[in-house]
């Protein structure tokens, strides 16, 4: 991953760099170190202080599986990825270490900032998405593809989070379109609709989970980076007997 804080490619002098998130977060992280010592004047002195921009970029492709791209090629997908960082963040913790000669970088989207503001509101017949704009206006967060379930809700917030108050609104609009569905068709209840937050760049997205991504596909030697995969039997029970008090086989086994 390229790094840039404000407009400083500082790049070259990452030692170590983790993105890291999954579902159960709100905010995705971006922690990394640098080389960063007044006393060496060969290393230059990079602004670094808590609330910068940081922006994370992929790392533009400069070959193929063949062989090299051609100049032109790889200056054309450089620019193009320069124009769309996968992370957009603030620096919120900072760690100097002089006897080594590093700066630790801890960054936040700006999902964080829903997370952790909280505020007090009553809602009467608004829409979730409508109320998703209202709180990112409120907390200076850029809404920007939002769900919408054209289900209007009501309800009180007091002292919660952004997050919190997204959320509960679409879940509400969940449980409202779940009875409006009515049962499938085996006369069980439909499974009411589940929605996520996720930050696209600088942008707030809710999305419906469950839907298929267009043209995304997982693979390891483009779009993954580590996967870890296990398959055990050793507590598997495909048989079981039954007895009676006394411990006497009353009958066969049967498969579970």
């Amino acid at each position: 991953m390229r790094i840039k804080i404000k407009d400083t490619d500082v790049t070259p002098f990452v030692i170590s760099c983790t993105w890291s998130g999954s579902r159960l977060t709100v905010a995705r992280t971006l922690d990394f170190t640098i080389v960063q010592d007044d006393r060496d004047e060969n290393i230059p002195i990079v602004e670094a202080d808590t609330g910068i921009t940081v922006y994370g970029y992929k790392e533009a492709d400069t070959e193929t599986q063949t062989g090299a791209l051609p100049a032109q090629t790889a200056a054309e997908n450089a620019d193009k990825q320069e124009e769309q960082p996968v992370f957009i963040g603030n620096i919120y913790k900072i760690e100097r270490d002089r006897a080594k000669g590093t700066l630790h970088i801890t960054a936040h989207d700006h999902a964080f900032v829903l997370a952790h503001s909280k505020t007090t509101r009553k809602f009467t017949s608004i829409t979730p998405e409508e109320i998703t704009k209202q709180i990112c206006a409120e907390l200076g967060v850029l809404p920007g593809n939002i769900f919408e379930t054209g289900t209007p809700v009501s309800f009180i917030a007091n002292r919660k989070t952004g997050y919190q108050i997204i959320m509960g609104a679409y879940n509400e609009a969940a449980k409202i379109i779940k009875q409006k569905a009515g049962k499938d068709e085996n006369g069980k209840d439909k499974e009411d609709p589940k929605y996520q937050l996720l930050m696209d760049g600088a942008k707030l997205n809710v999305v419906k989970k469950g839907e298929r991504i267009k043209d995304f596909v997982l693979d390891a030697a483009a779009n993954m980076t580590e996967s870890t995969y296990a398959e055990s039997i050793e507590s598997i029970i495909n048989q079981v007997m039954i007895v009676d008090k006394e411990g006497n086989r009353q009958s066969g086994l049967y498969p579970v």
